[in-house]
């Protein structure tokens, strides 16, 4: 059963696709050519496996898509990492055409043959279902392609006794239920089958359900349930075995109802949440951000020109903010993992910011005064060219769980503290001016904190508590995850999580709901 593709895919002279029915080892065999070419000879190209599953949130040139996950997934710098795509310094193998949701896989396909024509001399190999292959209008513009057949039954009899004694029990019940044989022919049943036979008493084949949920319900329920009791300190199990079971079921039915096979948890959206309840996400995170929105510009008119001009402006500011995110609606903000300094686009942004903040504002300023033009203009043209000149960019490395996150509350601070500061200040200065000194200075601070991560903070920390409000996540969703892991039902990798397999997801989604009710169910 120890098959290896690299002496074929050496003697191709283009790519390769890869094909095989689900669990049949598509992945694993992909894998292995790249582990294989990695001892090759240094002036080789490096072998990079590529999720597609993500492929379709924005639909890039494979190019450009190549480039942001290797920054997303493997850290690689933005500038090295486009070196490496243009001069072909990368092979690609691009694992899941399948797991692209079938209304873009053809426009994936697509793509993936504008790439092979602009770099016909790169061999990428590329792995999908059978049957999703077959169904694309156009197939991929390669002239090898491998199908991997599933096992014979002399293959998983040769498998089993090569020891004997671990998998006496699945043998015994192929021997007494010849049913069993049709399942084992893919690795990956015959896995599931043999673990769960070695570790617990035989299936119940006279309860009518198929043998296939009967392995993983038994796989999850022995995995859910070893190591169970207290942790290191000594506290108790935070995710008891019905409570964990519930979890793991609704992860895998709201990452399989928005199509996301692996996900960071900075990717949450309210397409993970049933339709019907997908407004209310967007009308929350609509009110948050407004709230803060109107509360930045309250308090900097209030500061300046009194309280009651504060309250009118801070209203009119929120309602402002919430139309303004209603034209954004499906546009999510990208979180700030890296910021830079460009002197050309921090004079130009200053420049616009000063002139429009001073002329555009010369009404406001014959009725509130002059000092209000002056704080206006002020603060409209630090933050236009503070937000023109400090460039961010989004994945430039998500190697550990919550980083976008992380960094983009620390480029919040990092950006709007020192203008925080300037109201104690303030005191300094004569009385007339010190409000409006107060009132800029958090202004330009909490304007260029939302700018750079705060606004990406909001929404994500926000999208969470929705999730976990109408109970499709827990609230400590990370430590669930890490959870899952340990058990081997989920994989991490980097800040990324996903299913083992994408037949167990899909088998979780599809199981009945646990009958444990929702206003009961700890978090």
């Amino acid at each position: 059963m120890n098959v290896t593709i690299e002496p074929y895919y050496r003697s191709l002279q283009g790519p390769l696709v890869i094909l095989g029915e689900p669990g049949t080892g598509k992945t694993t065999l992909l894998h292995e050519l790249a582990t294989a070419l990695c001892s090759a000879n240094e002036s080789d190209p490096i072998p990079v496996p590529f999720g597609l599953s993500n492929w379709a949130l924005k639909e890039q040139p494979l190019a450009e898509w190549m480039v942001s996950e290797l920054r997303r997934n493997y850290g690689v710098g933005s500038e090295l990492a486009k070196s490496w795509v243009s001069r072909e310094v990368v092979l690609p193998f691009f694992d899941g055409l399948d797991e692209v949701p079938a209304a873009n896989r053809n426009a994936c396909v697509k793509r993936i043959n504008e790439y092979r024509a602009d770099h016909p001399g790169v061999r990428f190999a590329i792995t999908c279902r059978e049957a999703e292959y077959k169904d694309l209008d156009a197939a991929i513009d390669v002239r090898c392609i491998v199908v991997v057949r599933t096992l014979s039954r002399a293959d998983v009899s040769t498998y089993l006794e090569g020891n004997a004694a671990k998998f006496l029990g699945l043998r015994q019940a192929l021997h007494a239920e010849p049913a069993l044989w049709e399942l084992m022919r893919t690795p990956l049943m015959l896995w599931v089958g043999a673990f769960v036979f070695e570790h617990g008493p035989g299936l119940d084949l006279t309860v009518g359900k198929p043998i296939r949920d009967q392995l993983f319900e038994r796989y999850v329920d022995i995995m859910l349930k070893r190591d169970r009791g207290q942790d290191a300190q000594g506290r108790e199990d935070p995710f008891p075995f019905p409570v964990a079971r519930v979890w793991l079921q609704r992860t895998a039915e709201c990452t399989t109802r928005a199509s996301v096979f692996s996900f960071h948890l900075e990717d949450l959206s309210p397409e993970w949440l049933p339709k019907a309840n997908q407004r209310e996400a967007i009308w929350a995170m609509r009110i948050v951000f407004g709230l803060v929105f109107g509360l930045v510009f309250g308090l900097v008119v209030g500061l300046a020109g009194g309280l009651g001009s504060g309250l009118v402006f801070g209203l009119v500011f929120w309602l402002a903010g919430n139309l303004v995110l209603e034209g954004l609606v499906g546009i999510e903000p990208d979180p700030v993992d890296a910021m830079a300094w460009s002197w050309g686009r921090g004079t130009f942004g200053l420049v616009v910011g000063l002139v429009v903040g001073l002329f555009g504002w010369l009404g406001a300023g014959l009725v509130f005064g002059l000092v209000f033009e002056l704080v206006v203009g002020l603060v409209l043209g630090l933050v236009v060219g503070l937000s023109f000149g400090l460039v961010t960019s989004s994945v430039q490395e998500r190697t550990s769980v919550n980083s976008g996150l992380k960094h983009s509350a620390v480029y919040a601070g990092v950006v709007g503290l020192p203008f925080l500061l300037l109201a104690p200040l303030a005191r300094l200065m004569p009385a007339d001016l010190a409000g409006a000194t107060t009132g800029a200075g958090v202004a330009v601070g909490l304007l260029l904190a939302l700018d750079k991560g705060g606004e990406f903070c909001i929404k994500n920390l926000t999208m969470r508590c929705v999730l976990a409000r109408q109970k499709c996540i827990p609230w400590r969703y990370e430590a669930f995850l890490r959870f899952c892991v340990e058990r081997v039902l989920m994989i991490r990798q980097g800040g990324s999580f996903r299913f083992i397999h994408r037949m167990l997801q899909e088998h979780l989604a599809a199981r009945p709901l646990s009958t444990e009710p929702q206003d009961n169910l700890p978090t």
